[in-house]
């Protein structure tokens, strides 16, 4: 119990952190100051700063994960991962321009997927594409949602979740349904059986 309550404590503090400077700026020093831990107590559940970050947008990617389970809608659940890039706009932005870009790519390229195949696999349920069409689809959604999405964070990540999800249901609508379909009518052009 202490130990989980010391690995939340250190995650919160440094999203807290992150929210006011650059990823670059914080230090562990200052970190485990403000958790009021030793460096070792630090160093026994993390590494660096690096592997902090790794944890917390690993945590933010099992939370979109639970809230596919509870959803019959994938832009429910995309609002939800919305909702945390903008609950945390500023740490985001701090992650988005440092070397550690990735990391934040990294996350949004597991959540959308986590999103879409879900979305796509209970879609097929009704259709019966094959397997491999199915990743095939997962696979471009979830890249050009995750494009769409850094897209997003570059122009400052307007507020507008609602009309950004209602843009994005509006463009999507019915071509997943239409992909699978015509993957299942038409398997040697669309790389099935």
């Amino acid at each position: 119990m202490a130990r989980a309550y010391t690995r939340n404590l250190i995650k919160t503090k440094f999203l807290q952190k992150l929210e006011e400077k650059p990823l670059n700026k914080i230090t562990v020093k200052e970190l485990v100051a403000e958790c009021e831990i030793n460096r070792n107590t630090f160093y026994y559940y993390f590494r660096d700063l690096y592997d902090v970050l790794t944890e917390c947008l690993d945590d933010e990617v099992q939370r979109v994960s639970r809230s596919v389970q509870n959803s019959d809608s994938w832009q429910e659940v995309f609002r939800s991962a919305c909702s945390f890039g903008l609950e945390h706009q500023k740490a985001f932005y701090h992650i988005y321009y440092s070397v550690r870009r990735e990391d934040m790519e990294r996350y949004l390229l597991k959540a959308t997927g986590t999103v879409i195949g879900s979305y796509v696999e209970r879609v097929n349920a009704r259709i019966g594409a094959s397997q491999q069409d199915c990743q095939l689809i997962t696979g471009f959604y979830q890249c050009a949602i995750t494009q769409m999405s850094i897209q997003w964070f570059s122009i400052g990540m307007p507020t507008d979740v609602e009309g950004y999800v209602a843009r994005l249901e509006s463009i999507l609508d019915g071509n997943i349904e239409r992909s699978l379909t015509y993957a299942r009518n038409n398997p040697q052009t669309a790389g099935g059986e």
